[in-house]
């Protein structure tokens, strides 16, 4: 039985690479990212246009995806790094059900604000703003609030925020 799972997940990973490999994502680098909503977490008004001199990353996520939570200690350890040097890190969740969310935020410590939509996965309003096609995906907005990176892999995220800060210094 454990050998049909792995080839299913074998013969599963090269579908979805044929997939990826086919998707076509707009780059939105270069305009401007307004975002307000309330944390899904802490009930606090969050808005984009209040954090003018912050670097902004912003990650699009859900509990299920497998991609997702492989990032999830990555996001968490560049969150703890880099939140006192003014990078302020905003989730958009896509979980269908808030109990699925909430649950997956406790278990995994996320603490950092995140936006979400009940019933709504992919239909995010943000999501669709955005065109957003797959996940992980993360947008890094500069001090100004400007898309420098949309496509931004979990891989090159820490390369782009030093470069970031140091442009912003």
């Amino acid at each position: 039985m454990r050998i049909y799972k792995i080839l299913l997940l074998f013969l599963f990973s090269f579908l979805t690479l044929d997939i990826f490999a086919e998707l076509e994502i707009p780059d939105h680098s270069g305009e401007y990212f307004e975002l307000s909503f309330i944390d899904a977490l802490s009930s606090d008004s969050i808005s984009t246009i209040d954090m003018k001199g912050k670097i902004i990353i912003v990650n699009f996520w859900f509990s299920e995806c497998l991609p997702c939570q492989d990032t999830t200690p990555l996001i968490r350890s560049l969150y703890e790094k880099y939140s006192s040097e003014n990078v302020f890190f905003i989730g958009i969740n896509m979980d269908r059900e808030r109990s699925m969310f909430l649950k997956y935020c406790e278990e995994n410590g996320i603490t950092r604000p995140q936006f979400f939509e009940e019933n709504k996965n992919w239909d995010t309003s943000v999501a669709l703003e955005w065109d957003v096609a797959m996940t992980p995906m993360f947008f890094v907005i500069n001090t100004e609030g400007i898309i420098v990176e949309n496509t931004v892999s979990i891989k090159t995220l820490e390369y782009i925020i030093e470069k970031e800060i140091k442009e912003k210094t």
